[in-house]
């Protein structure tokens, strides 16, 4: 059919299969494809592994995106194209060997922020995953995607244009077979069909009104926690603001008063060298699930399945990820405090209190859950967490409450569950890593 009909998507027409560029004179038109404001679908661009061809990448990669038909484009990247783009591309679009990166549309070049939209499904996932996982997580970025758009007004106008046609041809008929009252055989036919479709255009409405109710709910709960993470940001930026200027005071105290003792301390006004490495994230939960193990501090006891499965959602980015590393090396931190027996407090105090100058990195972290929560027996074994030691629980099991949320409103809007269990056992309990657990709105 795509063959057939002129059939296109922003400036081009899409295709029902992965096409290899190896030209550097065809980076220019890939890049517009991906700049296109008229785009919808999205863009798949990968590049082959070390040691191996195009053409077999071209295969493996078909294999794994299925059937895009109509609802994205493709390219494998080969050669100086490959050079070329990658070269062009900047800090996060860059395609490493044997990834596959999603581009959305409205791809902003000009934009360093903007790179962060457009995921990397990472040359370890593919090699590690099976051809049906690495099927599940495209198809999911595609529905989600997809179910996100809104429709063309063109489309709009013609549904409704249906819809309003078949709604006044019901009314009429209706009206006309009341104004007759004939007993006719093929009147009361007619009457019976019309009232049949007047109920199924108010059932069709009614549905829409349902869906788009329990849209505004989710959306309220999204815009609660998104503006509850801005206040707290926006009292972490304060904090870091004021310590800034703090510091910056006490560093030019310490620089005026050095370099009035003479040549010893003028010397060392300026000798100051940090020393600090960049700080290393994972890149992926399955990564993270592998680096957990580097932290003494922390014991997860959750499944790692629900953790793994986050990689699946195209459209999380890595903030999640880095989100969650944040707040698991907060708990490391806070443990290595309480037994170096520098630090006394709890962990909320901890972490809502950073004066005490230790790593503190978590963020969006929420003390509790509502009341509906906590009595739903349901909801309640959602959160709950087996095979502890006897000195946590005595039946090996506790229900959590504390999370920190990675995500909203997105991406199935992933948690992470914990329990400050370091004076029972040593160590922060960490019981669930994975998508957003059922609640009022998803009960």
């Amino acid at each position: 059919m795509l063959q057939s009909v002129d059939f296109r998507d922003g400036l081009e027409r899409p295709s029902a299969v992965v096409e290899i560029i190896n030209q550097k004179g065809q980076v220019e038109e890939l890049e517009n494809i991906l700049s296109d404001p008229d785009r919808r679908g999205l863009v798949y661009i990968t590049t082959p592994p070390e040691g191996v061809a195009a053409v077999d990448w071209c295969k493996n990669t078909e294999k794994v995106l299925g059937r895009f038909q109509g609802m994205a484009f493709a390219f494998v990247l080969d050669g100086p194209a490959r050079v070329e783009f990658n070269s062009r591309a900047g800090d996060g679009r860059r395609i490493p060997a044997g990834s596959i990166r999603t581009f959305f549309p409205g791809v902003d070049v000009s934009d360093s922020d903007d790179a962060s939209r457009h995921r990397l499904l990472h040359a370890s996932t593919i090699k590690e995953s099976s051809t049906a996982r690495l099927g599940r997580i495209i198809r999911r970025g595609q529905v989600s995607h997809m179910s996100h758009l809104p429709l063309p007004q063109a489309l709009r106008d013609f549904d409704y244009e249906l819809l309003k046609r078949k709604s006044d041809a019901a009314h009429q008929a209706v009206k006309d077979g009341v104004a007759t009252q004939d007993g006719n055989v093929a009147s009361r036919e007619r009457l019976k069909k019309a009232v049949e479709d007047s109920h199924e255009i108010m059932n069709l409405a009614l549905d829409e009104n349902a869906q788009l109710h329990a849209k505004v709910q989710e959306e309220r709960e999204n815009s609660e926690l998104l503006a509850l993470e801005n206040e707290e940001f926006s009292g972490i930026i304060r904090t870091l603001r004021e310590e800034g200027e703090r510091l910056r005071r006490e560093r030019d105290f310490y620089r005026t008063n050095l370099s009035k003792v003479g040549d010893r301390g003028a010397s060392l006004v300026y000798s100051y060298v940090d020393e600090s490495g960049d700080i290393l994230y994972p890149d992926t939960f399955e990564g993270l699930l592998a680096e957990m193990g580097d932290l003494p501090g922390v014991r997860y006891f959750g499944d790692p399945v629900d953790t793994r499965d986050l990689d699946e959602y195209s459209d999380l980015g890595s903030a999640a990820v880095q989100k969650a590393w944040d707040a698991l090396v907060t708990f490391s931190a806070y443990v290595e405090a309480r037994d170096k027996k520098v630090y006394e407090g709890s962990l909320s105090q901890y972490i809502n209190n950073a004066s005490h100058g230790f790593l503190m990195r978590a963020v969006g972290v929420k003390w509790g859950e509502g009341k509906t929560v906590r009595e739903n027996a349901r909801m309640s074994a959602q959160r709950t967490v087996h095979r502890l030691p006897d000195s946590i629980s005595k039946d090996g099991s506790k229900v959590l409450i504390y999370h920190v949320a990675l995500a909203t409103g997105r991406a199935g809007s992933p948690r992470l569950y914990f329990d400050d269990t370091y004076s029972q056992a040593g160590f922060v309990t960490v019981g669930y890593i994975g998508a957003h657990l059922d609640n009022t709105l998803t009960n």
